[in-house]
């Protein structure tokens, strides 16, 4: 059986693939709806049957599900009990490529508790929550440097 493990973060995640003993090359990925459905792909391809993700705030929350709808069994773990995992194991630089390699071989290793999905109605109001915010974000006030010179005087003779 070959293993995953994901590195994720706001704007990139790091994937390694663990066949059998020898992990895999590692791959960087854009987090984009696009570039999820290609990892999918990419994993099914190379017959992952598990995949390891570190809970990363909300960041790996949008993979996990795509991952838990193309049927791979998908273990979040928790950032401790991955950092304690990684102290007892030999590497000691900490890059992206490194702790997906480091997730893979804990999926392998260590008892697999599955992750539980949020129900429909959770995400519904996530998505209603993140609407919110955006609409909510205060707009953007124009810098004095990209005023145009007439508005710029008249700005000065209030200081």
């Amino acid at each position: 059986m070959n293993f995953a493990g994901i590195d994720i973060s706001y704007k990139i995640g790091a994937l390694v693939i663990k066949y059998s003993e020898q992990p895999g090359k590692p791959h960087t990925f854009d987090n984009t709806p696009p570039s999820r459905t290609a990892l999918v792909n990419a994993l099914h391809k190379a017959q992952v049957k598990r995949v390891g993700l570190e809970a990363t705030g909300t960041y790996h929350l949008d993979l996990a599900i795509a991952l838990d709808d193309a049927g791979l069994e998908v273990m979040v773990v928790n950032p401790k009990v991955a950092k304690d995992f990684s102290g007892a194991m030999p590497a000691r630089s900490k890059t992206d490529a490194i702790d997906a390699a480091l997730l893979a071989e804990f999926v392998q290793r260590m008892p697999f508790k599955p992750w539980s999905r949020p129900n429909d109605q959770a995400l519904a109001i996530r998505a209603c929550a993140r609407r919110l915010t955006a609409l909510n974000k205060p707009a953007r006030r124009p810098r004095i440097s990209s005023m145009p010179p007439g508005r710029l005087r008249r700005c000065r003779t209030f200081f």
